[in-house]
């Protein structure tokens, strides 16, 4: 995997992942597993994971189709090793817990005589076994079958052996790599949304969830605070909430649209395309600001007029203002300050082929 196919996985499985365990051969083993129901989504995270996609029974018919991607095993515990630094605590307490229980359980699988190795490889050279039978036959998993051949010259297809399948290639820059996490993240808990009717420059960017030291990262990037809300989840904890708005968010939008999926890009769209302008700030001359502030004195509403004029209420109630001319704004990035690049309001970068 490329570095920022980790953080885009880490920021997706922040949101709509899960690690715990799961019981294989009568052995509890590791397992992370993300459910949606945007197959698109979960066949890029699968791809990742190297597994395939399984649909989700729908147990009520209002209910839209689910799709899942689970990994488990010696995989899984190769995967939260790789992601663990890219989580937030409680997800990392989880996987070390999952991955130190794993550790401490002694090994059920039987050893295997250098007689019983040898009698396998033969069976495989004259094709009179097939692996189910020789793994029934000798006890043990058809993966340890399967790694005996490999480590002997009788890999099936050349199939990467785990070792090189979670090997994390680079480089990318810090940026590169907020942007990528960012996206997964929003992927699964954030919101696009429409600007109120009063600013119609303004469309948003929200997220919402119980662990603060995610909010709080996500909110460093976007270069806004976060907040906190009355508790209203089902455990009781308080929810912590972080909004872009304006030209930050729509440069939140141009930065995330090329790691989004099929729905989300489609919103991105349809957001950006509602807003009259998603450039940089318009320049109003001074007639139309003498026109604004004298209509304004004359009794017409601020609403009518930002309307008219394509501009928020607050703008027009800073041109009413006698003399007052619009300035340009400084540009709006995503990213810590000190990066070497930044994501500016400019067209988005073409979408990753991961």
């Amino acid at each position: 995997m490329h570095i920022l196919e980790v953080s885009w996985l880490a920021g997706l499985l922040e949101g709509e992942g899960w690690f715990g365990t799961t019981t294989q051969r009568g052995r509890r083993t590791p397992a992370v597993q993300v459910e949606m129901t945007d197959r698109d989504v979960v066949e890029r995270a699968a791809s990742l994971m190297g597994v395939g996609v399984m649909d989700r029974a729908q147990r009520n018919p209002l209910h839209s189709q689910c799709f899942m991607a689970r990994v488990s095993g010696n995989r899984a515990a190769d995967l939260m090793t790789i992601l663990a630094g890219e989580l937030g605590h409680r997800r990392s307490e989880r996987i070390s817990g999952v991955l130190s229980d794993w550790a401490s359980r002694p090994d059920s699988t039987p050893k295997l005589t250098a007689t019983t190795i040898a009698e396998i490889l033969e069976a495989r050279s004259s094709s009179s076994y097939s692996q189910r039978a020789m793994a029934e036959r000798h006890g043990v998993s058809r993966l340890t079958i399967r790694r005996i051949q490999r480590e002997q010259g009788f890999a099936r297809n050349d199939a990467p052996t785990r070792s090189s399948l979670f090997s994390v290639i680079g480089p990318a820059t810090c940026r590169d790599r907020q942007v990528a996490w960012l996206a997964g993240l929003l992927e699964g808990e954030g919101s696009f949304m429409h600007p109120a009717p009063s600013r119609p420059r303004s469309p948003v960017v929200s997220l919402s969830m119980t662990d603060q030291d995610v909010v709080e990262r996500a909110a460093s990037i976007l270069g806004v605070s976060a907040c906190r809300t009355a508790p209203r989840s089902s455990t009781g904890r308080a929810v912590w909430c972080v909004q872009a708005r304006g030209r930050r968010a729509v440069a939140t939008m141009m930065a995330v649209d090329p790691y989004m999926g099929e729905r989300r890009s489609l919103r991105i769209e349809e957001v950006l395309a509602a807003c009259p302008m998603t450039g940089p700030r318009r320049k109003v001359s001074r007639s139309q600001a003498e026109e604004i502030a004298a209509r304004m004195r004359r009794g017409h509403s601020a609403q009518s007029l930002a309307r008219e004029f394509s501009l928020s209420v607050r703008r027009v109630y800073e041109l009413a203002r006698p003399g007052a001319l619009a300035t340009e704004p400084a540009p709006i990035t995503i990213g810590h300050e000190g990066d070497e690049q930044s994501h500016t309001m400019g067209p988005p970068v073409n979408r990753p082929s991961f």
